[in-house]
């Protein structure tokens, strides 16, 4: 049933207006808004007050706001002292920018003391400012927009602010007397944006029988509440008037719903939808379903909704941004229309069908032998609350085991009072994994305490640690337990106390202010350990510091036994080996009573000297339990577990004293060295067998390689004279055979005109005959050429262009020497030689030069032989692709500078003549064969 005023009447429907809401929201500039909380019903008056509130938190001093960009606040705003607010504050309108000055001890509990700037308001409106600045001595001020029904220090009221402390602030009182409720949003400082607005929501509603309504007036409605294109509408609804009073508020309310679905086939039982999970269907067909709504919210930006009918629960998977989610409230009967998806329902269309029944709950873990355990069921649970988070959480003990409940709509902080209280729990059960159990709790409504804590956790009486273990037998909700004792042993948020009777580990938040030797209280929840309780999320408060308590001796069977967990102990051991683990810590592994275990140095708590393994030694530190077994026929009668392995926590590394090296001579070391002898025996005669393996494979090998090596020393031999030969055949009797070719030449041109001058040429011809003829003595014999024998090397080159030129040919000569003549390698003189001879030879034969120029350069350094002419010259890129380098006299050329070492440069370009350049370094040439 639904009850408001009617605001508009049209044919067959209604447009009612409800209660008011009012939404907040902050902003960093002004554009992008982020909501303040979820849209908060207040039954007000008509004509709220709606303006700025500036609170110091102090009667002392004042805090200093100023509001700029104010938009929806009449400058005709009125001044008020709230409660009558100490100092007097004072306002100043200028404009956009208010700046207000405000005392008081702002909101609080259930009254309120403030500076106001307000206006009324009648209908829907906002005000928006951005607060630019906040000063005040009390990091609590607080400076916003407040809507509020009255001046009255009670009265209802909205109030989004900002202070110096916690951020931005959600603040809201929904009547006269009752209890504010804060929404904290940190992380925002200013300038801050602030926007709060006042809405009247409106519900269209489609009347069959509607009586005679007019606009203003109270009505109440029943019908099918549904959405359509995102807003609510209530069809077949029926309509009455309501019997109010002419300045009564407008309020909206619903019945209890009662609904039974058998007689619906077109409504599906949730748990049928459940008894289809793992059918292999991921997604089912469209189907109805109805149900009381058990959980609605957010849990870490994750929305999370479910519903539960008189079958089963199960999770609603509402689309990201969903409208449906804010319309949702516990408590409501709705339905849903969808498809299973998975495990959860996906909705696509919803309708809110008035108050429903909440389920009986499901007590867990005792009832659900006579369910199926599964997410969305409705259950209750009992426990301790061992600890609380600001985001909600709680992690309580339950006989069951540890389970973390996440509790809806809680401000920060407000859980804190819960710890260490039995309390009775409701909510939506969700399976993270098996065995792994999280309840979320729709708001504090649905925590129930049973046995409140006391208000000073140390009040109560100390017990002996021996008795502790009598909690490690089974999962107990109990409060916590106080034990006294001395610091044994203290790392990283965890403390080993002992008092007479014995030890037990204690797990504490903070033990920076706790030192080994300190007589402490502590305060914790029992929590089953390997062999021994721990007492958890423990309190500690110093009394005293005092001397460490001596070592215990004890034999291996105590601690088997468990007689001296958590104690500090020390008994006897023989050392088997040491471990420097990357961890930092130095573990002993031990052995004693034929039972071994460790003993462990943390990091930083000094370095332990190096110990042989078999030595005797004497160790004393904390025994910590790591593992239990069962007890067996021989070890022990009574009903307890044994202990099956554990650890030395060592304090200091003069823990560790050394009673005994490990003996020499023993049936181990005998034992050893005999066998080590027979080792290194069998090992020398199996060396000594490969080696002479080794050694007549290696023969063979180089044998073989000895034999190889001197054919190919004759092949090179061989191949490097032919060449010789063919370069110096090629560059002394070629050549001169050219020469004689020219001479005959001449004779044939000129024998029938001129005889004389044949006879010249026939003269030359039969002298270079001589010539050579000793040149090819000189070559079989590796001898220089004549010309060198008695001249220079500029003179011979000269000498030898002179012979090769045809004497009918008008070639001009010119030879030079440049630098101080110096005696060069006979292997170079001759080389240069050659390489001149082969370069004079191309000119006259095929380039038909008309100049040759020959230039030896000497300097300190190397020694240049040029040789240019201007005949036809050649295509230089075909001589660097190497398609002329076949040719024997390029070849030639390119081997004989390659054995002075020396650089050859080729250049020409067709009808641009040819140079021939080679360049030898004397350094490398001096004293060295070629």
């Amino acid at each position: 049933m639904v009850k408001g005023k009617v605001a508009r009447q049209a044919a067959g429907s209604l447009l009612i207006q409800s209660a008011a809401d009012f939404r907040g929201a902050v902003s960093t500039n002004g554009v992008d808004w982020i909501p303040a909380g979820p849209p908060i019903e207040i039954v007000m008056s008509n004509s709220v007050l709606a303006g700025l509130s500036v609170a110091s938190y102090t009667t002392n001093t004042l805090g200093t706001a100023i509001f700029d960009q104010v938009a929806g606040l009449a400058a005709a705003a009125r001044d008020a002292r709230i409660n009558n607010a100490t100092p007097d504050g004072s306002t100043r309108f200028d404009g956009s920018t208010v700046i207000m000055k405000g005392g008081g001890r702002g909101i609080r509990s259930k009254w309120d003391q403030f500076q106001y700037l307000y206006d009324s308001m009648p209908g829907d409106g906002e005000i928006v400012v951005r607060v630019n600045r906040l000063e005040a001595d009390d990091p609590r001020a607080n400076a916003g927009i407040m809507f509020r029904e009255s001046l009255n220090s009670h009265a209802p009221f909205v109030n989004l602010g900002l202070n110096l402390k916690d951020g931005a602030l959600l603040q809201y009182r929904q009547g006269i007397n009752l209890n504010s409720i804060a929404l904290n949003l940190p992380g925002y400082q200013t300038p801050c944006w602030l926007k709060l607005a006042l809405r009247h929501p409106l519900l269209l509603a489609h009347v069959a029988d509607a009586p005679a309504i007019n606009p203003g007036q109270s009505v109440e409605l029943a019908g099918f509440l549904v959405w359509e294109s995102g807003r609510p509408v209530l069809r077949e609804a029926r309509c009455r008037a309501a019997e109010v009073e002419e300045d009564a508020r407008v309020e909206t309310y619903v019945p209890a719903v009662s609904f039974k679905s058998e007689g619906e086939p077109d409504v599906t039982k949730i748990g049928q939808i459940i008894s289809q999970i793992g059918s292999g269907r991921k997604k089912s067909e469209a189907l109805r379903v109805r149900g009381v709504v058990t959980f609605a919210g957010k849990i870490f930006r994750k929305d999370y909704t479910a519903i539960q009918d008189d079958t089963a629960g199960i999770f609603i998977e509402l689309p990201r941004g969903s409208a449906m989610l804010p319309a949702l409230r516990v408590g409501q009967a709705v339905e849903f229309e969808g498809r299973r998806n998975g495990k959860s329902f996906e909705p696509f269309a919803m309708s809110i069908l008035g108050l429903g029944q909440m389920p009986k709950p499901v007590v867990h873990p005792e009832e659900y032998e006579t369910m199926q355990r599964g997410d969305g069921d409705w259950i209750q649970m009992d426990g301790m609350v061992q600890s609380v988070a600001d985001n909600g959480a709680m992690r309580l003990m339950t006989t069951a085991g540890s389970v973390t409940a996440w509790v809806g709509q809680t401000a920060t902080g407000s859980l804190a009072g819960y710890v260490n209280a039995l309390v009775r729990l409701r909510g939506v059960a969700s399976w993270i994994r098996e065995n792994a159990l999280q309840l979320l709790v729709p708001s504090p409504s649905f925590v129930e305490v049973r046995e409140q804590p006391p208000q000073d956790p140390f009040i109560i009486p100390s017990i002996p640690m021996a008795k502790v273990i009598r909690f490690n037998s089974s999962l107990q909700a109990v409060h916590r337990l106080k034990v006294e004792g001395i610091v044994t042993y203290r790392h990283a948020g965890t403390l080993f106390l002992q008092d007479a009777s014995g030890g037990v580990m204690v797990r504490t938040a903070d033990t920076t202010a706790v030192n080994e030797g300190d007589q402490l209280e502590a305060v914790g929840f029992p929590q089953r350990g390997a062999y021994s309780p721990v007492l958890t999320d423990a309190l500690v408060r110093k009394q005293k510091a005092a001397p460490v308590p001596s070592p215990i001796t004890c034999s291996m069977a105590e601690i088997l036994q468990g007689n001296r967990d958590a104690a500090l102990v020390q008994l006897t051991a023989v050392l088997l080996g040491q471990q420097h683990p990357s961890s930092g810590e130095t573990v002993l592994n031990l052995e004693a009573e034929n039972r071994a275990f460790r003993a462990t140095l943390a990091k930083g708590r000094g370095h332990l000297a190096s110990i042989p393994a078999g030595a005797v030694v004497r160790v004393a530190g904390v025994c910590y339990a790591q593992r239990v077994e069962s007890p067996g026929p021989k070890l022990t009668s009574e009903n307890e577990p044994m202990i099956a392995a554990f650890n030395l926590l060592l304090r200091q590394p003069g823990d560790v004293v050394l009673l005994q090296r490990p003996p020499w001579w023993n049936w181990k070391y005998t034992a050893g060295v005999v066998g080590g002898l027979l080792l290194v025996l069998v090992g020398t005669l199996v060396w000594i067998q490969m080696l002479r393996q080794r050694v007549a494979e290696r023969t063979h090998a180089l044998e073989v390689a000895m034999a190889k090596l001197e054919k190919e020393t004759q092949v090179s031999a061989t191949l490097a004279e032919r060449q010789r030969l063919a370069g110096e055949i090629h560059d002394g009797l070629e050549q001169g055979l050219s020469g004689i070719m020219m001479q005959l030449n001449g004779v044939i041109s000129t024998l029938d005109a001129k005889p004389a001058e044949a006879r010249g040429f026939l003269e030359l011809a039969r002298n270079m005959v001589r010539f050579s003829h000793a040149e090819l003595r000189h070559s079989l014999l590796n001898l220089q050429s004549p010309l060198l024998a008695n001249a220079d090397l500029g003179t011979a080159l000269a000498e030898i262009a002179k012979q090769m030129k045809n004497g009918v040919n008008r070639t001009e000569i010119i030879a030079q020497t440049i630098g101080t003549v110096r005696a060069l390698p006979p292997s170079v003189e001759n080389h240069l030689f050659r390489i001149g001879q082969e370069a004079i030879n191309n000119a006259l034969k095929h380039a038909h030069a008309k100049t040759i120029q020959i230039y030896l350069c000497y300097s300190e350094a190397s020694v240049r032989l040029s040789v240019r002419d201007d005949g036809a010259g050649f295509d230089q890129s075909a001589v660097l692709a190497g398609t002329l380098g076949q040719h024997l006299g390029l070849r030639s050329l390119r081997d004989r500078a390659r054995k002075m070492g020396g650089q050859l440069t080729v250049v020409s370009e067709p009808e641009q003549g040819a140079t021939v350049e080679v360049i030898v370094p004397l350094e490398r040439t001096a004293g060295e064969p070629i």
